[in-house]
């Protein structure tokens, strides 16, 4: 075999073992929670930690994971009493800690740092189109 069809095979085969991967990636994920005091709560899931305040004027949460744990992070939030966050804030960009942010930003208004909102409109930009309600409308430096 020549050199590039050697070449095309082996992207052609990481290509669907990474398709694969992302699509199963998140199957086995649940969402566990842990009640740390009064109305403040923590969610595991794959990634970040999740901060949670759950209380009469709706749902505070901090750093929301990754896009296709949305669902199960929402349930979760409703087994604690909640509904879907008020206020989103997003302590870094990176995607376990923002990737959530399509999702929740709908209803939600997304708090973050200055730098923060400035690197995901740079990965908007670059390669991950980010909807404008994926990206933190209040911020502060």
């Amino acid at each position: 075999m020549r050199r590039c069809e050697i070449v095309a095979i082996a992207l052609f085969v990481m290509m669907l073992t990474d398709t694969g991967y992302a699509q199963d990636r998140f199957e086995g994920v649940e969402i566990k929670a842990t009640h740390v005091a009064g109305s403040v709560y923590m969610l595991e899931g794959d990634g970040g930690n999740i901060g949670l305040s759950v209380g009469p004027e709706g749902v505070l949460m901090v750093d929301d994971q990754f896009a296709p744990l949305a669902g199960r992070i929402l349930a979760a939030i409703e087994k604690l009493g909640g509904g879907a966050p008020v206020f989103v804030l997003n302590t870094h960009h990176h995607g376990d800690h923002t990737g959530g942010n399509p999702e929740f930003g709908r209803d939600a208004t997304i708090v973050a740092h200055t730098n923060v909102r400035n690197r995901l409109l740079e990965r908007r930009a670059e390669d991950e189109p980010l909807p404008s309600h994926a990206l933190p409308e209040i911020t502060f430096d």
